[in-house]
């Protein structure tokens, strides 16, 4: 079974939209620039990737005049690609995760440079047909990734549990007839059958639970019957996951009995091995420090707004408390925090 490499639709709307592109032509030197002030939108998106492709085609790739975001800085995305005997591009996951490396910088870099650093990787891995393959494969990637932003997300009422998993299931469907639009039979499977099978295991668990006409045994055993079918290593992944959820729960429950440093050392250790347990302890001690400075801060920011201080005195105090107590990153998090506190 492949590891699952997708970014999520919503994550990916997110950055696309928020990243910048610049609209100029293309020609054979040109450099890319690396930032710009138009905000990129779907159709705008669609363009420049159209763009970027055909000047792959064409074998004028532009310069890139920057080093990778710090992002992508001093790691590899790992993906080896390859070709059959027939030279043709292996169509793996291999691929879908070189694509994601890069585009998880959206936002730090415009999408037409992001889209020149995939294809010059690729080109330094493939060549001939398979390169031209592969530069294909890319530009329905992108054009897919753009078109999801596009999917209408269902309405349905918030106490209705039936019309949610109909919901579900319709959303389920549309991305599915999505997907085959762009994608031939061979690189659905390669991209997104781990997503797919476990999607339908929650949607199918969603239906379990949701349903009157059994007990809680009965749920219990058509849910354990689920699990069962899934892939091994994704019962192996699940079973991690609950483990560490169940110790989770289990820990904060003592928390909130007063159970000691050691009491909870303990249950730690007992599951998950010493060291994991010290480095939990540990965690356990910087958060407590940090929640007492967070409250010292606002118990200085609640004085100071009862002191009868102009808004501007006020904050200029506020400020000096803040670079007096806290460090660089520390002083971001307390501004962004200071709202909710």
């Amino acid at each position: 079974m492949k590891k699952a490499t997708i970014a999520t639709p919503l994550i990916f709307l997110v950055l696309l939209i928020a990243a910048y592109v610049a609209y100029i032509n293309l020609s054979d030197n040109r450099v890319l620039p690396t930032d710009s002030s138009q905000p990129l939108t779907p159709a705008s998106a669609k363009s420049v990737n159209e763009r970027a492709y055909q000047n792959a085609i064409d074998q004028q790739l532009p310069m890139i005049s920057t080093k990778a975001p710090r992002s992508l800085s001093n790691i590899n995305h790992e993906a080896d690609l390859g070709t059959d005997n027939q030279g043709n591009l292996l169509i793996n996951d291999e691929i879908t995760q070189l694509f994601e490396f890069y585009l998880s910088a959206m936002g730090e870099e415009p999408l037409e440079v992001l889209l020149t650093r995939i294809q010059q990787d690729l080109a330094q891995q493939l060549s001939a047909e398979a390169l031209q393959q592969a530069l294909g494969l890319l530009k329905r990637y992108v054009d897919y990734k753009i078109a999801l932003t596009e999917l209408a997300e269902p309405t349905v009422e918030a106490n209705d549990p039936g019309a949610k998993l109909t919901a579900i299931r319709q959303q389920k469907a549309d991305l599915m007839a999505l997907r085959s639009q762009y994608f031939t039979a061979d690189e659905h499977q390669a991209f997104f059958e781990d997503e797919e099978v476990y999607d339908d295991y929650m949607l199918n668990r969603l239906s379990v639970s949701a349903d009157d006409s059994l007990d809680a045994q009965a749920k219990q055993e058509r849910i354990t019957a689920l699990e069962k079918s899934l892939p091994d290593e994704v019962q192996a992944l699940r079973q991690k996951v609950s483990r560490h959820a169940d110790l989770f729960a289990t820990t904060e429950a003592m928390k909130q009995s007063g159970a000691s440093n050691e009491a909870l050392f303990q249950v730690r250790a007992a599951s998950l091995g010493t060291d994991a347990a010290q480095a939990m302890a540990r965690l356990d001690a910087d958060r407590k420090q940090w929640q007492q400075r967070l409250n010292r801060y606002v118990q200085e920011r609640n004085q100071l707004q009862k002191a009868g201080l102009t808004d501007e005195d006020k904050q200029r105090a506020l400020n000096r408390y803040i670079e007096d107590n806290f460090t660089g990153t520390e002083r971001l998090r307390v501004r962004a925090l200071d709202s909710s506190m």
